[in-house]
């Protein structure tokens, strides 16, 4: 799946393609499995690619949570109020980006 976030172009083989449009790609064959984008000499496109298998399960969504049951999700939400979850912190306060670790050079 492509979407288009910023601008617009062509999707070659297709047809044009503008921001908030969707491409859905069929992957089920070797032939294809390419694409092609093309944008005028004035023109931009931004669009981000989203690719996976797709896996066939159930999905339950609850505000930043995406899990497959509503009780995984429930149980998540128990575990956030504990401070439990996260499992792992990071070692820095990651709300503010100045307590970042300094990159190794």
């Amino acid at each position: 799946m492509l979407y288009v976030y910023k601008g617009s172009g062509v999707l070659v083989g297709s047809g044009p393609l503008k921001e908030g449009d969707i491409a859905v790609f069929d992957g089920s064959e070797d032939s294809v499995r390419g694409f092609e984008l093309s944008t005028g000499p004035e023109e931009a496109m931004r669009a981000m690619l989203f690719a996976g298998k797709k896996l066939k399960e159930q999905v339950v969504w609850h505000g930043p949570l995406v899990m497959n049951t509503k009780q995984q999700i429930q149980e998540t939400f128990a575990k956030i109020r504990a401070g439990e979850f996260p499992p792992v912190r990071a070692a820095w306060d990651y709300k503010r980006i100045a307590t970042r670790p300094k990159a190794k050079a």
